[in-house]
């Protein structure tokens, strides 16, 4: 229970990271197939996608940021790390979940 703070901002670390890899690795992906004899990112539902989620990423980012100040400042309590665990967590999964479906039938 000692370490229970520490271990919700690892588990929010690591979907912050995931959430930014689907996106780097959406963009790339969206950017040389093709769909309808056109890639994928020129289509405007697709990049309204991918800037949601690229806007999730950093808020992620800047969020988390926030937290591990704070935790190492002493100041990160287990109901702040909680809701960060939370938070980055449910965020990619809905956010992977999009960027997979950019994806298509490879998805």
């Amino acid at each position: 229970m000692t370490q229970l703070t520490q271990e919700r901002l690892l588990l929010g670390i690591t979907a912050a990271a995931a959430t930014e890899t689907a996106v780097r690795e959406t963009v790339s992906y969206a950017k040389v197939q093709k769909a309808f004899r056109r890639a994928v990112f020129d289509c405007r539902d697709s990049k309204f996608v991918l800037a949601k989620a690229a806007t999730t990423a950093h808020i992620a980012r800047v969020f988390l940021a926030s937290c591990i100040d704070r935790h190492l400042a002493g100041e990160l309590d287990p109901a702040a790390a909680a809701m960060a665990k939370w938070w980055l967590t449910e965020r990619q999964v809905h956010r992977i979940d999009q960027c997979l479906k950019l994806h298509g039938g490879y998805g």
